[in-house]
């Protein structure tokens, strides 16, 4: 009974009954194993306690277990909770000294961290920091390096990554395609947009409505119905019934594009499923074109 009880604590960061269920358990002579100090230090994390996940990774040490990734996250998590990420850097720099080289689930966790901060000169000062070290990396560092790029909107970093992930023979899954897909569509960058999807293409993922429906979007925000009209086409060439939320996509391009005639030939198309949404960029449409 007390994993759950520890989990229920840990995740709301009710650390004093945490560390009380802990202690009873240790008292009635049950052996703590990992996940019980990973609980607790999720604990510290969420209530932002770090003298005591600092005392409670040491005692994680002491009791012989090897950090891995959840460890390095909630530790790490914490020293962000609290603003003082210069102190991972610190442990970082300490378990170092002398030539050693720490735990890559350390970077993963640090990259993650530093990328939530929109940080990507961090980011990439961790990596090189890595392949200086000969620390090999994982898929959780390639998917903290793209999040990281996403949330700093640097794009153009997008292919690289996913590149190097193919060649180190790891397949980003197909959400990862798609939150990029996502991102960039929403700022407009079509290009980058259209680069992942092709790439997404190429490993074998096929890309459905709600894909098709992104693209279009992007195309409207960048003010290009011709390209939005493409992506539609494309669609519907790929064997699907165009739905609401594609068919908006679309009548958002052309109204954006400054095409009323277009906007109003769609949803004489398309008109059981126009919404009062949709008639209401036609209404946009006409007014924009004066």
């Amino acid at each position: 009974p007390f994993g759950p009880m520890l989990f229920y604590h840990a995740e709301r960061g009710e650390i004093d009954e945490a560390f009380a269920l802990f202690d009873e358990m240790v008292s009635m002579g049950v052996a703590p194993e990992a996940p019980s100090y990973h609980m607790l230090l999720k604990a510290c994390q969420v209530a932002k306690d770090l003298p005591r996940a600092e005392a409670t990774f040491q005692a994680f040490l002491d009791a012989g277990f090897a950090p891995g990734h959840i460890v390095y996250i909630s530790l790490v998590g914490t020293f962000d909770a609290v603003g003082q990420l210069d102190r991972v850097d610190a442990l970082l720099d300490k378990l170092e000294d002398g030539g050693g080289t720490a735990d890559p689930s350390l970077y993963a966790a640090l990259m993650y961290s530093r990328g939530g901060h929109k940080d990507m000169t961090a980011v990439e000062a961790l990596w090189r920091r890595m392949e200086a070290k000969g620390v090999p990396k994982n898929e959780k560092h390639y998917t903290a390096m793209l999040r990281a790029c996403n949330l700093a909107r640097e794009y153009h970093q997008v292919d690289w990554v996913v590149q190097h992930m193919e060649e180190a023979g790891i397949d980003p899954p197909a959400q990862v395609y798609a939150r990029l897909i996502q991102a960039c569509s929403d700022q407009g960058f079509t290009e980058n947009a259209e680069m992942i999807f092709q790439r997404m293409i190429s490993r074998g993922f096929p890309p459905d409505q709600v894909m098709y429906a992104t693209l279009i979007h992007g195309a409207a925000r960048a003010e290009d119905p011709d390209l939005a009209l493409q992506w539609f086409n494309r669609m519907v060439e790929a064997g699907f019934t165009p739905q609401e939320q594609a068919v908006n996509a679309l009548l958002n391009a052309m109204a954006r594009g400054g095409r009323p005639e277009e906007v109003e030939r769609l949803l004489g198309e398309n008109r059981r499923m126009a919404t009062v949404w949709s008639y209401n960029i036609g209404v946009l449409a006409w007014g924009k074109k004066g």
